[in-house]
């Protein structure tokens, strides 16, 4: 079968995009296309997710431009991605969907509604507030976490490094005990590590479903800023640098006991377009 796909980022989050305004792929499809197209080949690293731009058109009541369905590396369906909902908010843009305006769009990702705003190369996605507002668990055999869900579950945890320089660790190590724990069976958590230095927030994230360190996590880094605000006397916007080194900034609309919405604002770049393969299925 012969398809045609396009490789974005996400501030150093890696996509498989796939334009189903058509209709042509079914969600079981995406789960097997997830399981071949993010892997690393001769020419690309591995992917850390798929995803399906599909027609918004049945949605119109709520006043949708277009739908997109998240896959990931496993096949399994993904929860919500932040720099994903950027990505494929500038791949409709590319794909000529008609959007609200030039500048705006809103879009359905695993269930909720999105909107996001393009500002110069960046993009702003504005995403309900947490369902989950940090709080501290201690788990058994790790100790005191903070956890959170911004639209996927996170645990976040803080380290201590004079600077960004040796922000260095196995995180495998520290991160694996966390996302295998009893307390967050059977989907997992998310695990992300921060250091602070000169106001700037360094993150690092290891994703269930990728199974390694990425190189940058949306949810992740909006949990991170919720918990550094709480904790560590930083106030809105936060800025945030991924191990991918490219930068997201984090708002709010409202005061932190009263979110009305998140601000994610970074970069959705292609790295190649249109690419054409044959796979079978």
């Amino acid at each position: 079968m012969k398809l045609e796909i396009t490789y974005m980022s996400g501030a150093g989050n890696l996509f498989v995009v796939i334009n189903n305004l058509g209709g042509r792929f079914s969600g079981e499809d995406g789960q097997k296309l997830a399981r071949v197209l993010c892997q690393k080949s001769e020419k690309y690293t591995a992917q850390e997710g798929l995803m399906f731009l599909e027609s918004g058109s049945t949605q119109n009541k709520k006043g949708l431009d277009f739908k997109c369905k998240f896959f990931n590396p496993d096949g399994s369906l993904g929860m919500m991605c932040g720099n994903g909902g950027r990505v494929i908010a500038r791949f409709a843009k590319m794909a000529g969907v008609q959007l609200l305006s030039n500048k705006q769009t809103k879009f359905e990702m695993a269930t909720e509604i999105y909107s996001a705003e393009f500002v110069g190369e960046n993009i702003k996605l504005f995403m309900p507030p947490p369902s989950v507002m940090p709080k501290e668990i201690d788990l058994l055999g790790v100790g005191k976490v903070m956890y959170a869900n911004t639209g996927t579950h996170h645990v976040v945890r803080k380290t201590y490094f004079y600077h960004a320089d040796d922000f260095k660790f196995d995180i495998e190590k520290e991160a694996v005990p966390i996302r295998n724990h009893r307390e967050f069976a059977p989907d997992g958590v998310n695990v992300n590590f921060y250091m602070i230095e000169n106001g700037i927030v360094h993150m690092r994230t290891f994703e269930k479903g990728v199974e390694t360190e990425t190189g940058a996590c949306g949810t992740g880094a909006v949990a991170t800023a919720l918990v550094v605000c709480k904790d560590d006397g930083l106030q809105f916007p936060v800025h945030i640098i991924p191990k991918s080194c490219e930068e997201l900034i984090v708002g709010i609309i409202g005061d932190y006991d009263n979110i009305e919405k998140i601000v994610l604002e970074g970069p959705a770049t292609v790295f190649d377009e249109n690419v054409e393969i044959e796979i079978e299925m």
